[in-house]
């Protein structure tokens, strides 16, 4: 698997969550996305970072045309070295894209080994992709504005904005075209505003499949994370993909191998049910559940029992009920064998004997046994 280089240096030196938020894409998280790009064609990026999901997909498709969309001023210039050192052709935006402002605009054409870098002044046209990717910050706090963007589905709560940039990269979807968005758990259950966001994305047949990713796969976050992978052409209802368990133990962060990354990628194109692992769930299911797509609740990861034999059960208690029987009997008996007990000793012996015999009244018995029955112990 390939290591994005500047993204490492980046976050190991000038990463800043505590402000930003910034927890930079693994390399097997970007490569489970770059998988479900098919076709060469336009992407967008949406808060790209140092641009780690691109690269993985310049990786198959050289020629692709690329949009990215970065806040951070320290960011920026990492995104245009590992976008023009592979010689890509793609325009970056320097944006904030909650609050929509914009500092600038970078422009990168092919060369003959690099790409070249120009600043533009103009206001960049509204466009649409065939492929949406995005790791945003996650749970970033944002001042809730109506617009084109949310108008179908709802505002995102001003304490969570993760929903926000889901729905800004949907509007920048084309038709037949896919959205893959990286985001944390709280997504899939929090109510409120996400709660009205989730139920019209899944009313309006957009929710493919939802990937429950192990943690610790981050290197300054044990945050773990969920994949939303959203279609404009999805009419087959949700697949729900458990890969938590999927991981190699590392000393600080856990690893997905290539043969954890390649599980996730059969089960997305195949969109089977796998015990323990994916359960493809009808709308009507999601509805029932009002809506809350917390994983567990669609995939069990606990191996199924065998069904219990009844019969063989009861057969086995009683045969266990008799022999403890028979044991007190026989012990009993080898009591009355002897003597010089006291008159409270004598008394609470035939006591137990009268407790035996009345559990085994109604039981058939022979003539020793009910002889046996006949007698009080005689101590005196």
């Amino acid at each position: 698997m390939k290591t994005d280089f500047l993204r490492d240096l980046f976050q190991s030196e000038h990463g800043d969550r505590d402000k930003f938020k910034q927890d930079f894409t693994p390399d097997s998280i970007a490569q489970i996305i770059a998988s479900q790009m098919t076709d060469s064609g336009s992407v967008a990026d949406i808060c790209s970072g140092t641009g780690t999901l691109l690269v993985q997909i310049l990786n198959k498709f050289p020629d692709a045309f690329l949009h990215a969309e970065e806040l951070s001023d320290r960011a920026i210039p990492f995104l245009l070295t590992n976008l023009a050192i592979r010689n890509a052709d793609a325009e970056v935006l320097h944006l904030n894209v909650l609050t929509k402002e914009l500092k600038a605009v970078y422009l990168l054409s092919k060369g003959e080994r690099f790409s070249t870098i120009t600043v533009s002044s103009d206001e960049p046209e509204f466009r649409t992709f065939d492929f949406v990717v995005m790791n945003p910050p996650y749970s970033v706090k944002w001042t809730p504005v109506e617009s084109e963007e949310n108008k179908d589905f709802g505002l995102a709560p001003k304490s969570y904005a993760d929903f926000q940039f889901v729905l800004h990269g949907l509007h920048h979807l084309r038709d037949a075209a896919k959205l893959i968005a990286v985001l944390p758990h709280g997504v899939l259950f929090r109510g409120n505003g996400e709660k009205t966001v989730r139920e019209n994305l899944i009313r309006a047949g957009l929710l493919e499949y939802v990937v429950g990713l192990p943690d610790k796969l981050f290197l300054n976050t044990s945050i773990p994370v969920c994949l939303l992978g959203l279609s404009k052409q999805n009419n087959s209802g949700t697949l729900f993909i458990d890969a938590s368990q999927s991981y190699k133990k590392r000393s600080k962060q856990n690893e997905m191998l290539d043969e954890h990354v390649q599980l996730v990628i059969d089960a997305i194109r195949c969109r089977n049910s796998i015990q323990g692992f994916s359960k493809l769930v009808s709308t009507n299911e999601l509805e029932e559940n009002d809506f809350n797509l917390n994983i567990p609740r669609y995939v069990d990861r606990l191996e199924k029992e065998e069904p219990v034999d009844f019969a063989n059960s009861v057969r086995e208690l009683v045969q266990i009920d008799n022999e403890i029987k028979q044991t007190e009997k026989e012990l009993l008996r080898q009591i009355k064998e002897l003597t010089g007990f006291s008159y409270d000793e004598a008394m609470e012996i035939n006591k137990w004997e009268r407790q035996l015999l009345g559990r085994s009244r109604n039981a058939p018995r022979s003539k020793e046994q009910k002889k046996d029955n006949s007698t009080q112990l005689e101590l005196f």
